[in-house]
């Protein structure tokens, strides 16, 4: 059976529709997510060549590092792994699962204007993901990366038991959708 992402899923049921956004812009700003994310993907493996960086991503690489060194975030994590659900007919690839105040936590990294409605079962989606592949996460944040603050980025804790809900609703839109002929995996 093909597996739904997450992101795909949560389209689906509303909670990640940037439809009025005009396009253009739509197209920059996951651009630029884009290379954010690559970025902290290649500091983080330590092989980023700084000198290649595009300066408007310098500031956020600095958060980056903010927060890291603020939380703790030192040593051995899981970076970009994709998870899959037979259960659930789910796959996805949260950004990092790291130890934060010893508790292993699912993390994404938003390069976004605010952090949206969706993270919350985004996370859910991807907390339950790892379980179900044997990953013992605990907890679920965001963090918001910004080009300047104090501090540089913002923290979104989620702990809301109706995220996984909405979840399986998303994903039932989507299945309904596939079924009518009017969805895309």
């Amino acid at each position: 059976m093909d597996k739904t992402r997450v992101t795909r899923a949560l389209e689906s049921g509303g909670l990640g529709d940037f439809s009025m956004v005009p396009w253009k812009i739509l197209k920059a700003a996951q651009a630029f997510g884009q290379a954010g994310h690559h970025m902290t993907y290649l500091w983080d493996k330590g092989t980023l060549k700084i000198a290649t960086l595009s300066k408007p991503l310098i500031p956020y690489l600095e958060a980056w590092k903010r927060f890291k060194r603020d939380y703790g975030i030192t040593g051995e994590m899981i970076m970009e792994r994709r998870f899959d659900s037979e259960k659930h007919g789910l796959t996805g690839k949260p950004d990092r699962i790291v130890p934060i105040q010893k508790k292993l936590t699912v993390l994404e990294i938003k390069f976004t204007a605010a952090l949206y409605i969706g993270v919350g079962p985004q996370l859910a989606a991807y907390k339950k993901l790892a379980l179900e592949n044997g990953i013992p996460v605990k907890n679920r944040m965001a963090v918001r990366l910004k080009e300047s603050g104090n501090p540089p980025y913002e923290i979104g804790i989620y702990k809301d038991s109706t995220d996984w809900l909405m979840v399986l609703h998303c994903l039932s839109i989507h299945n309904w959708k596939m079924r009518k002929g009017g969805g895309k995996r």
